[in-house]
C-alpha cells in the first residue's frame, strides 16, 4: 500500500494548482472572503437625531477598534456629534503588540445635530479596517457610503456601497 501511495509523481504535484495538493490529502482550502462580504455595515435613524450603526462581521474576521470611524458628509448644517462605541477585546498582534479589535458584530449609536428639519438624504461614511483571523490576512481600509433618508430612516439600496481609499 505504501509503495501506490509514493507512486505519485513528484512532477504531478509540483505542477499541481496550488490548493491542489491539501485536496488530495482531503484538506479543505480556506480563502479569505472580499472585503465587502467580510464586513458589512447598514445604519437607520431611529429619529432625526439618532443613528444605529451595524456592523456585521463574519465568523474568523475582525475589526481594529482605532480604525473604525464615522462621519456625516454632504449635508450642510448636519453633523454627527457623539458616537457611543462598545468596549473592544484586547488582542495579542505579531505586528503592533497589544491591540484593541472586535471580534464579532457590533453597533455604534449616534446623536447627530442639524437633521431635525432636514428633509434631503444624508450621507453616512463609515471607514474601518480588519483581518481574517485564520490566515493573519489583514486587508487595506474600507469605506463605505450609506444614504439615509429622514422622512424613513431608511438607508437606500439594500447594501452599502463599498468604496476603497
Amino acid at each position: 500500500m505504501l509503495f501506490v501511495v509514493c507512486g505519485i509523481h513528484s512532477q504531478d504535484l509540483s505542477a499541481a494548482e496550488p490548493g491542489s495538493v491539501n485536496a488530495l490529502f482531503g484538506k479543505k482550502t480556506v480563502e479569505p472572503l472580499p472585503p465587502e462580504q467580510a464586513f458589512q455595515v447598514s445604519a437607520r435613524l431611529i429619529d432625526p437625531g439618532k443613528i444605529n450603526v451595524l456592523f456585521t462581521l463574519k465568523p474568523d474576521y475582525y475589526l481594529y477598534k482605532d480604525k473604525v470611524s464615522l462621519e456625516i458628509k454632504g449635508s450642510p448644517g448636519v453633523r454627527l456629534l457623539r458616537a457611543d462605541y462598545p468596549a473592544a477585546i484586547t488582542k495579542q498582534d505579531k505586528s503592533f503588540g497589544p491591540t484593541q479589535v472586535y471580534p464579532k458584530s457590533f453597533e455604534v449609536h449616534g446623536l447627530i445635530a442639524g437633521n431635525e428639519k432636514n428633509s434631503s438624504p444624508i450621507t453616512l461614511v463609515a471607514r474601518y479596517q480588519g483581518c481574517f483571523e485564520t490566515l493573519g490576512v489583514c486587508y487595506p481600509p474600507q469605506t463605505s457610503e450609506i444614504k439615509l433618508n429622514p422622512v424613513n430612516g431608511m438607508a437606500s439600496g439594500k447594501l452599502p456601497e463599498k468604496k476603497q481609499p
